[in-house]
This record gives structure tokens, C-alpha cells and sequence, in this order.
């Protein structure tokens, strides 16, 4: 272990810690100690002339290892953005809030299909649950994790101004919030 009061590296488990000196829990693990308030950052600075892309963090996942990996497979994950943080007596032991990646099926060099989660935990619980799910074809379900064909599901109570929508026939409707629907023509 070699350790100074900014950078610890753990040579026996391949980990770094940042602003830590002990108890290292992740391969990279930063830590910031500032009560009189301040955010602890990421910061990526990106400078170039075009807009093409910007700052990246970048997730890359495998199965098997690194000198044999192989594909994912089915809701594989392969990015998860989250916050853990502290209650009375210790850091919770999941995401409370969350973004995951996963591979929408099992995926070879020419099929990576992927979609995209967001989880919550409602206030006074501790588990958290995927709320809004934005699927590989584009569909985007709400409160729902079963596709429908429509772009968007929602199950529960939906409200809105109005609501613009085609039947079945192709005729073009709008729902008010009183519940009032109009047809009219296109």
C-alpha cells in the first residue's frame, strides 16, 4: 500500500483511492471531506471546434474476462448512474435513484439493441423501483415495463392539457381534461 494525504493505491486488490487513505471499496474510489459544504465532482473538460461530441463517461461491458470477453445477453447491464447516501447509521446498500443502460437482447458485432432505465424510491421506503423505461425501438413506458406498440404507455393516471391522438380508423381526436373528446378533420 502506498499512501500520502491525497492518494492511496492498494497494489494487492488494484484499487486507488482519492482523498482517502483507508477502506477502499471500488477499483476507483474518491472521497471528499468538506463540511463547511462544496460538491464533490467528476469534472471533464472538452475543447475542440466542432460539435460533434462532447465530455464522455463511457461504460464498457463484457462477460467472461478480459482476455476472453464475450457478449452481453439479455438485460445485461451496461451502465449504471446512481446515488447512494447516507441514513442514520450507514450508506444504503442499493441505488435510491438511477439511470441503467442494459442490452435490450443478447448482442454479437451486428445487433446491439439497448434501452434505457430510471428508478426512484418513494419517500419512507427503501426499495427502489423503475418508474419510466425508454425502450431499443424507441417506446417509452411509464409506470410499465411491457411494450404496448404505442410510443408512449403510461399505466395509472395520466394528466395533460389535451391530448392529441388517432384512432384506429386514422381520424384525429382530442381529449380535453374534462374528459371531453372531439374529432375533427384532418
Amino acid at each position: 500500500i502506498i499512501s500520502d494525504s491525497n492518494l492511496l493505491w492498494d497494489n494487492a486488490s488494484k484499487r486507488l483511492g482519492i482523498g482517502i487513505n483507508f477502506g477502499l471499496q471500488a477499483s476507483l474510489h474518491t472521497q471528499l471531506d468538506q463540511s463547511s459544504g462544496g460538491a464533490q465532482h467528476a469534472l471533464y473538460d472538452h475543447y475542440n471546434n466542432t460539435n460533434i461530441t462532447g465530455p464522455l463517461v463511457i461504460g464498457r461491458r463484457a462477460r467472461c474476462s478480459a482476455s476472453l470477453p464475450s457478449g452481453v445477453l439479455l438485460n445485461d447491464r451496461l451502465l449504471d448512474l446512481g446515488g447512494r447516501c447516507f441514513g442514520s447509521t450507514a450508506f444504503s446498500s442499493g441505488f435510491r435513484a438511477s439511470v441503467a443502460f442494459s442490452a435490450a437482447h443478447a448482442w454479437s458485432d451486428a445487433a446491439q439493441g439497448a434501452y434505457i432505465s430510471i428508478s426512484t424510491t418513494t419517500s419512507g421506503t427503501v426499495s427502489n423501483l423503475e418508474r419510466v423505461r425508454i425502450f431499443d425501438d424507441g417506446e417509452v413506458g411509464v409506470g410499465t415495463i411491457v411494450k404496448s406498440g404505442a410510443k408512449l404507455t403510461v399505466a395509472g393516471i395520466m394528466q395533460a392539457p389535451t391530448v392529441r391522438g388517432t384512432d384506429a380508423a386514422g381520424g384525429i381526436f382530442y381529449i380535453t381534461p374534462a374528459g371531453v373528446i372531439t374529432y375533427c378533420d384532418a
